[in-house]
């Protein structure tokens, strides 16, 4: 008896034993049923991935008896075949593991590793290329399109443009780069039993082979897709299908020929019909499935392992004027067409992996089952772990390398046993480990046996620190438990850099758009652009309105991109419209620390006025953040933006006065909260107020840096700034000199001319609004009266009608 006439059984008689109704929910029937050819176990050495989240987002790397073979915290993972793992970091492929978890390769930034075929991955960055498992280049390109090696071979191209926009151009590499078949046709498919489908520009359809010859004649086709050696299923354009041979004869027709696999494939020629196809003689295996009238047949995979499922559904007439409803039923088959197992009431079946296959159920008929080549149900221990399974089932990772499911569960009411959990199980039905939500809220990861995995030792002091993120005070029993000190350590080390990427890093510096990533046709990332200037270099930053030149000596391991450059892009990415302009004639450049750096600085100079000696006044810091917090985000010396805001500035560099040069500096990290737009920005700047009129200022515009990298960023900002030359020139005329500023003025915070129109005008607008908020309500007041009075007087007369009439 299967689980199914179980729990028809069960469902029927009300007098079931307590006993079977405890089996019934705590396992879902997984326990029920034999198999008589157990499944293999899971390979030596197989790996299996697992994200928690305690506190931290943490996924990592474990084997079949629990132990971590990696863990990474804030990132995810994600398999690349051929025993090669990613590690991504904001969806960036960061580093390269090899099927024990150990690093291959760390990766550029802002790079895409796809999966490995043949020894080689497409790597995506400013154009494609391909690496090995080492995280070599091996083929450096650069190609419009990459595809993987299929057979020796992997197709790649470029973009043609022509009058109508343009279209791309492929062909086919060999494994040493070299051009096997030219890039001629305007769309390929990978090579599959010697051959690949191509489209030409007329858009006709073929295959070629190896040696570039035209196989299968190129007729005007829907679709065309090579299936097994020497036959193909080809859609004409009247939605025909047709089996035919490597040389384009017709071997068999039907309305619908699909999901082909392993030799075989289904053909049907109406909803109700559906017959099996041998691929390799052309013949039918089984001519239709026999169904009522009012049903349909759906596959929803070819064949695997030599098993296959199919899905019939009938609707069924509602009872006592009920809606109509569908019943399913799931048939599997073999090979040869035979019916080997009928699911009656079951929703959803997987194709078989390593022998075994899942089945959903249903919420009402108990969830998940794993049943074997026959169909039958795998006894399934789950332990110690009481839990009812719920929802689809789904592999831990690609399903051909995935002998390890997932069941979905939700925990029975019990102490320890809070929210969903998770069951991971091996192809023989036994518990290998049990994700399980906390009470506190944290995830923990137990063994079969029960026992904790991960956390461990920090358990109360990561629930302290998850009450803390969702804003809520810790359980007493986490917060005496928990140890300072390792609260302490776990705060520091969960407060990581905001790793936004080198491209992002740049563009923000440069003032273009961040996201997407890129924004290029040529699909060039702006740190591979052409125009940067390589340090050692001297920069001189000069401009008609400025007195003199500002000398920039950059120094080796430096880039500088200069304002040409900058000014380019931004006409090339700005759409109509855009505000993004609002400083760019402050921009004269952006500094960077290698190719992909953590940090740029966007050089500018502003005109601030002359500075004359101070006055024996000491230089406050406080002082100058006043008279900050009165300007703009761009520079401490812009004129700032009308709109409410509110800037708090942390010191890195506190203002100091070089006599020798006649010069103030300061470096500072600042944070400016309800600017106009209602946005929020932040950043480190450096500003060296110099001789004559204008001031350097070197601006680093980041949403989030740690104290320590802030402070090692001001330093090297600091350095440049100091190298810096200034070559006075002529004195400006007298209508363009700018009113002398003491430092003492600077620094205790004089309101700018600017901030004072401001507020006067803020008071005008304050005053406008009251009047005309107090005109807009006399009008409703007049309107209201001229409405009220002549309704009070109509029924003031209606009743003084009333009583003559009574008194009549």
């Amino acid at each position: 008896m299967n689980f199914v006439q179980i729990y028809g059984a069960a469902k029927g008689v009300r007098t079931l034993s307590l006993a079977w109704l405890v089996v019934l929910s705590g396992v879902s029937g997984l326990a029920l049923g034999s198999n008589d050819q157990p499944a293999a176990p899971i390979p030596s050495g197989t790996l299996i991935p697992v994200c928690l989240s305690s506190w931290q987002n943490m996924c990592g790397l474990l084997d079949e008896r629990g132990r971590w073979a990696a863990q990474f915290v804030d990132r995810q993972l994600r398999y690349l075949d051929e025993g090669v793992w990613a590690v991504l970091d904001n969806g960036w492929t960061e580093q390269l593991l090899d099927a024990k978890g150990l690093p291959l390769a760390r990766m550029r930034s802002n790079t895409r590793v796809e999966a490995f075929s043949e020894g080689m991955a497409v790597l995506e960055r400013s154009g494609n290329s391909y690496l090995n498992a080492r995280g070599d280049v091996v083929l450096a390109g650069p190609y419009a399109v990459a595809g993987p090696f299929r057979e020796g071979l992997a197709r790649v191209g470029r973009f043609v443009r022509d009058p109508d926009g343009g279209h791309y151009s492929l062909g086919f590499i060999d494994p040493q780069g070299r051009q096997v078949i030219a890039e001629q046709y305007a769309d390929v498919q990978d090579f599959h039993h010697g051959l690949a489908v191509v489209q030409l520009v007329d858009e006709r359809m073929g295959a070629i082979d190896r040696r570039n010859q035209m196989r299968v004649p190129a007729t005007k086709r829907r679709a065309l897709q090579v299936v097994a050696p020497d036959r193909l299923i080809s859609q004409a354009d009247s939605g025909q299908d047709s089996l035919i041979d490597g040389r384009g004869r017709v071997l068999f027709s039907a309305q619908s020929i699909q999901r082909a696999g392993e030799g075989l494939a289904f053909f049907s020629n109406n909803d109700k019909h559906l017959g099996l196809l041998d691929l390799r003689t052309g013949k039918p295996v089984l001519k239709a499935f026999a169904g009522p009238e009012d049903s349909s047949w759906y596959v929803p995979a070819g064949f695997f392992e030599g098993r296959a499922w199919i899905h019939q559904t009938r609707e069924v007439e509602g009872r006592n004027g009920q809606e109509p409803r569908w019943q399913k039923r799931i048939l599997l088959i073999d090979s040869r067409g035979r019916v080997l197992h009928e699911g009656h009431g079951w929703q959803w079946a997987g194709r078989f992996v390593n022998g075994t296959a899942s089945v959903f159920v249903g919420d009402d008929g108990g969830g998940n089952l794993l049943v074997d080549r026959e169909g039958k149900t795998i006894g399934v221990n789950l332990g110690p772990q009481a839990a009812q399974v719920r929802e689809a089932s789904v592999s831990a990772w690609s399903e051909r390398e995935g002998p390890v499911r997932v069941f979905p569960m939700r925990a029975l009411p019990e102490e320890d046993k809070v929210g969903d959990e998770s069951a991971w199980v091996d192809s023989r039905g036994e518990l290998l480990f049990v994700r399980s939500r906390l009470g506190c809220g944290i995830e923990q990861l137990r063994s079969a046996d029960g026992q904790p995995l991960w956390p461990v030792d920090d358990v109360a002091e990561r629930c302290v620190l998850e009450a803390e993120r969702q804003q809520r005070q810790p359980q007493a029993q986490y917060l005496s438990a928990a140890d300072q000190g390792r609260l302490q350590q776990l705060r520091e080390a969960n407060d990581t850099d905001l790793n936004l990427g080198p491209e992002a890093v740049l563009r923000q510096a440069a003032g273009l758009p961040v996201w997407p990533l890129p924004l290029r046709s040529d699909d060039q990332y702006l740190s591979d652009r052409t125009g940067w200037v390589e340090g050692p270099a001297a920069i001189v930053l000069a401009s008609p309105r400025m007195s003199g030149q500002l000398t920039l000596h950059l120094p080796a391991g430096y880039r500088y991109l200069p304002p040409e450059a900058i000014a380019a892009m931004r006409r090339e990415e700005t759409t109509a419209g855009s505000t993004q302009e609002q400083d760019g004639d402050l921009t004269w450049g952006v500094i960077a620390q290698g190719k992909d750096p953590q940090w740029a600085a966007r050089v500018q100079l502003i005109r601030t006025g002359r500075l004359r000696r101070p006055s024996d006044q000491e230089l406050e810091p406080e002082g100058l953040a006043d008279t900050i917090r009165r300007y703009d985000y761009g520079s401490p010396l812009d004129a700032g933006a009308e709109g409410v805001q509110s800037t708090s500035v942390t010191w890195l560099l506190p203002p100091q006065w070089d006599d020798g040069h006649q010069r103030l500096s300061w470096g500072l990290s600042k944070l400016v909260l309800g600017r106009p737009k209602g946005n929020s920005v932040s950043g480190i700047t450096l500003v060296q107020t110099v001789q004559g009129n204008e001031s350097l200022v070197l601006n680093v515009p980041v949403y989030r840096m740690r104290p320590a990298q802030a402070a090692a960023v001001m330093q090297q900002l600091a350095l440049l700034a100091d190298a810096a030359v200034l070559q006075p020139g002529d004195e400006p005329a007298t209508e363009e000199v700018v009113s002398e500023r003491d430092a003492a003025s600077l620094i205790t915070g004089s309101k700018p001319v600017e901030l004072a129109e401001f507020q006067e005008r803020l008071v005008q607008v304050l005053e406008r609004d009251r009047e005309q908020r107090d005109e807009r309500i006399r009008s409703l007041l007049w309107r209201a009266l001229a409405t009220v009075i002549p309704l009070l007087l109509i029924f003031w007369a209606g009743l003084s009608r009333r009583k003559r009439q009574r008194g009549g």
